[in-house]
Formats: structure tokens, C-alpha cells, sequence
């Protein structure tokens, strides 16, 4: 077990102590402070650690999490503090105890050559502190290795230039290199690429619950009395052509336009503006579908991705995807149904939350990065299911409580090679009562309370005993139940 990060005296005390259970249980030491700390701690038990060292690589990163790398990253030491602990160990008589060597390369690292410069830089730290006495066994080269999560194979924030192997065969080969080179023997080889071993592990699945629609089948006809903004509205549906597309994308936003400001200042009723909305997403609609069917015509196309629908969809994007709110990162996200028919929509999708982030408008596609995801229509008579992939490691572990929305339920399966699947475990996600307990309200004052404001709402003629009992009963149920959508 390699212990990374601030550790505290109790903490490092434990980790010596669990040597006596036969775990090795590795100390990395982080700064020249917990040097001190380990050393203390070291005599109080009359024990030796297993001891590490984190050696800050000064070779930079590409990505998301280039900051994670370099010399200003935030965890490690420099060559000049690995001297003096090198030093303080030896005085000590501890420096025997120093078997591993942890330089992290960074996370989702997109080229494959970046990894390659720092193993190199990790190797020649390796070797040096081997020639100043310190018996290293053990070369652990951190996080690193990514997930092509856009299927482009290039070295860019949502994809990698390199597959596993290249990713092993190449760290391998630099460390085999340098380590004949200097005459030293073959460290252990250890990765911490939490990501890429376990996101391609888990899925987020859930249900639209509704959609906002920006189109419409039909248009309302001219009446009498209409301002004549409405008229040129109504006029544009009679040139919607393959030929003239951009010029009715033009014409009607332009209209639509003036007529708000029109209803804006009084000049329209509500009736007018409702005809007039009606009017624009059937003319939307119209050149949608021209535009769909021809290729001279992508800027309109383009333009119309931004008038996409709108997914009302059963998750909270700051609990069970933080990292696309966060940091911009795109996950694959498919339909799980209907797959056997060509989407005829496009939708960006809103969780249940009520905040305005929450949302997703980037969508991998097989052309490219796309603001809009193709969905087929709601089906009416079952629900309509997507999948997002790649959501392993730091998705089910950084969500937090935002809006106060708890775990989901959880599925774990094991899939069979005749095309079936095992059900391992299923573990029901928060009810209502555990998140409030986190954020530290008790339940029971909870129900009390609202009990309270019941029997005053009896005593004041407001409710009957069977509404009482009808009330109480919803509460409890709701208070017992799962945080989203059921």
C-alpha cells in the first residue's frame, strides 16, 4: 500500500503499525516536514517504515492538468529539499529504509511523447538517489494514462494519441534504457492510472423526463388586423426553398425580433406574439429539415444547432458529472433505445436541478465536437433512456451536494460471453432523510416539526383528522424516499 499525500503523526503511526498485520505499507514522504513527523513517530514505536519519496518532475504537461505537473505543481519536493532529506535520513541512519521513488507524470496526459520526456526525468532521479546510497526497489510513475474519450486518437484535452500498449511498451523501454545505462538493477514498476482503469467501468443512465420542443408542425395563417411585422412573418413560409434557405434564416430572425420588441412595447397583444412564436419554430422546423437534406447550406445548419431542444433529464450534473461542469470534459452520451431508427432530433440536455449550469451542450459525435446530441422524439407509451459512458473514478467520487441531490442507485454487473449479464449488487441511492442528516438537519425534529404545524392547522379548523393522517403520510413518504425523480 503506498500512502500518498499530508499525513499527520497519527496516520503515519497506523501505517507503521499495520507492518505488524504483514501489509507493506509504503510512507511517501511528501516535504522536509514529514520527514521530521515520520522520524518522531519512528522512535516513539522503536520500528523502521518502509519509507518513498515524491519527487517533483520539472517537465510540463500538456491538457487539462498541466498545473498537476512542472515544478509549481502542488505535491512533492525539489531537487534541492530531496538533498537535504537525503541527508537528514542518513544522519538518522534511516536512509536504508528508502524504497521507492513516486514522481507523478500528471492526469489524462494527451501525448504520449510528454510521458516518455518525464519518465526519462523520473529515471535520473532514480538513478541518482541510487548512487547516493538510497536502496530504491520500487519506481511508481503516478497517474498519467488517459482516456480517448472522443474516439480521435489525438493528443488533445478529450483524447490521446497512444493506446494502452504504447503507453506500457514505452515506459518499459525508458526505464530499461536508463537503468542499464547507469548500471542500476530494473526497479518494481508501479502506475496509479486510476482513470483509465476503472472509467471505462461505469455508466451513468437515466431518463428524459419531458422536452421543450423548438419547433412546431404548423403555422397559424395571416387574419386581419395583424401588424404587418406578422404578415412579413407569415410571408417567409411561402420561399422556404433549398435555394433561398439562408435568406428565410435571416428574414425570419429578423422579424421575430422586431416582434418581441414590438410586444415589448405594447405595440402587439399576447395573442399576436404567441402566433407569432408559433410562426418561427414552423419555419424552423421547415428549413431544419432542408437544411438536413442539403450540404451547401452548413452555416445555417450550424446556426440552427443553437436552436436544439431542450431534455429535461433525471440526474444533477453536479453530483453524478461534475467534471463537465468543472472543467468542460465531454463524456461520450448515446440513446439507449431506439437504436435501430435514425434520430430525427436535437436535444442539449437539462438536469433536474435548479440551476441554470446545469446542463449538458457539447456532444462527441463521429465528425466532430457538436452544441446539440441527435434523440429521437419521446416515445408516449415508455420511457427514454440515455447513456453516459466513461464516467468511472472522479465522477462517482467528486460529486458533492449540490442542491442537495444524493447518490443514485447503483447496478453492478458482470456481462457473459453468451450476450447476457450477471447482477452482482444493487445498492439503493440517498433518501431525502440521509442527505438532510449531511448537511446536519435531523430528520425526526424534521418530522416533528411538520407535525407540529399540522395539529395547529386541526386545532384551527383548517384540517380534518383524515387529512391529517393523508399529510403526515406524504411527508414521512416523501422524507423516505429517493432524491430524484420517481
Amino acid at each position: 500500500m503506498i500512502c500518498n499525500g499530508i499525513k499527520d503523526a497519527e496516520f503515519i503511526r497506523l501505517a507503521m503499525l499495520s507492518r505488524k498485520l504483514g501489509f507493506n505499507t509504503v510512507i511517501v514522504l511528501e516535504s522536509p516536514r514529514e520527514v521530521e513527523t515520520v522520524i518522531a513517530v519512528a522512535r516513539e514505536l522503536d520500528m523502521e517504515p518502509m519509507l518513498g519519496v515524491r519527487v517533483k518532475l520539472t517537465h510540463r504537461i500538456s491538457g487539462n492538468w498541466a498545473e498537476s505537473s512542472g515544478d509549481r505543481s502542488t505535491f512533492g519536493m525539489n531537487t534541492d529539499q530531496l538533498v537535504a532529506v537525503i541527508d537528514r535520513l542518513r544522519a538518522e541512519g534511516m536512509l536504508h529504509c528508502l524504497m521507492l521513488q513516486h514522481s507523478h507524470l500528471g492526469s489524462q496526459v494527451p501525448d504520449v511523447n510528454d510521458i516518455r520526456k518525464a519518465v526519462s526525468e523520473a529515471c535520473r532521479y532514480f538513478t541518482e538517489l541510487t548512487g547516493e546510497g538510497a536502496p530504491l526497489s520500487h519506481l511508481d510513475l503516478g497517474g498519467g494514462m488517459g482516456v480517448d474519450y472522443t474516439g480521435e486518437k489525438k493528443a488533445n484535452e478529450n483524447s490521446i494519441n497512444y493506446t494502452l500498449e504504447e503507453y506500457c511498451t514505452n515506459i518499459v523501454e525508458m526505464v530499461g534504457y536508463a537503468m542499464d545505462e547507469a548500471g542500476v538493477a530494473h526497479p518494481v514498476l508501479t502506475t496509479e492510472s486510476g482513470r483509465a482503469v476503472s472509467a471505462t467501468s461505469s455508466m451513468l443512465l437515466f431518463n428524459v423526463l419531458e422536452a421543450t420542443l423548438y419547433d412546431a408542425p404548423t403555422a397559424p395563417a395571416a387574419e386581419p388586423g395583424d401588424h404587418h411585422t406578422l404578415s412579413d412573418l407569415i410571408a417567409v413560409g411561402g420561399y422556404v426553398t433549398p435555394k433561398r434557405l439562408q435568406e428565410c434564416w435571416n428574414d425570419a430572425t429578423f422579424y421575430r425580433d422586431e416582434l418581441r420588441a414590438l410586444f415589448r412595447r405594447g405595440q402587439i397583444d399576447l395573442r399576436q406574439m404567441a402566433r407569432a412564436e408559433r410562426v418561427y419554430l414552423n419555419l424552423m422546423a421547415r428549413i431544419r429539415t432542408l437544411a438536413g437534406d442539403s450540404d451547401e447550406d452548413s452555416d445555417v445548419a450550424a446556426a440552427l444547432a443553437a436552436e436544439a431542444d431542450i431534455y429535461s433529464c433525471n440526474f444533477s450534473l453536479f453530483q453524478s458529472l461534475p467534471d463537465v461542469w468543472a472543467i468542460d470534459q465531454i463524456h461520450p452520451i448515446a440513446p439507449l433505445q431506439m437504436l435501430d431508427r435514425m434520430p430525427e432530433r436535437r436535444a442539449i440536455l437539462s438536469d433536474i436541478t435548479c440551476d441554470s449550469d446545469g446542463k449538458v451542450d457539447r456532444f462527441i459525435l463521429g465528425d466532430g465536437v457538436s452544441p446539440s446530441l441527435p434523440v429521437h422524439a419521446l416515445p408516449e407509451d415508455r420511457p427514454y433512456y440515455l447513456g453516459v459512458f466513461f464516467v468511472g473514478a472522479y465522477q462517482e467520487t467528486l460529486g458533492d451536494l449540490h442542491n442537495l441531490f444524493g447518490d443514485t442507485n447503483v447496478a453492478t454487473i458482470r456481462l457473459r460471453g453468451d450476450g447476457g449479464f450477471d447482477l452482482l449488487h444493487e445498492q439503493e441511492g440517498d433518501t431525502i432523510e440521509e442527505v438532510l442528516t449531511y448537511v446536519e438537519y435531523d430528520p425526526a425534529d424534521c418530522v416533528a416539526a411538520f407535525r407540529k404545524l399540522v395539529d395547529e392547522a386541526i386545532s384551527n379548523g383548517r384540517l380534518t383528522a383524515g387529512e391529517r393522517r393523508g399529510l403526515m403520510r406524504a411527508y414521512r413518504d416523501s422524507i423516505e424516499g429517493y432524491t430524484y425523480y420517481e
